[in-house]
């Protein structure tokens, strides 16, 4: 009997909106942006098929795309106020059966 293996996705929520502290995942640390650390953490985990940054569609997050493409995952430009919807469309977009959701500002995720 043939079962369908189930895809599982890391989706990432972030924006660059912070008022408190502007920017923050584009911040360098040891010469690469703070979400870049991170990414190289999630990808140490063998049992996720995808990951996924989860942005808005505002242009001031277009530069997350850039960070996705730089790293070898994906972004996915969703709702820009309903976080559970944009996560909701992520999923469906690439097909996931679950998800692991993270905040993009935990850079030393474990």
């Amino acid at each position: 009997m043939n079962k369908k293996e189930l895809k599982v996705g890391f989706l990432i929520t972030g924006r660059l909106k912070s008022i408190r502290l502007p920017k923050k995942l584009l911040l360098e640390v040891e010469g690469k942006p703070i979400l870049s650390h991170m990414l190289d953490r999630l990808k140490l985990s063998s049992s996720v098929d995808k990951i996924v940054i989860c942005t808005s569609t505002e242009d001031q997050d277009i530069p997350l795309g850039k960070i996705a493409k730089e790293n070898g995952v994906e972004c996915y430009f969703g709702e820009s106020d309903d976080v559970m919807a944009r996560l909701l469309s992520a999923a469906e977009e690439y097909g996931l059966d679950y998800i692991l959701s993270i905040t993009a500002d935990c850079p030393f995720v474990d």
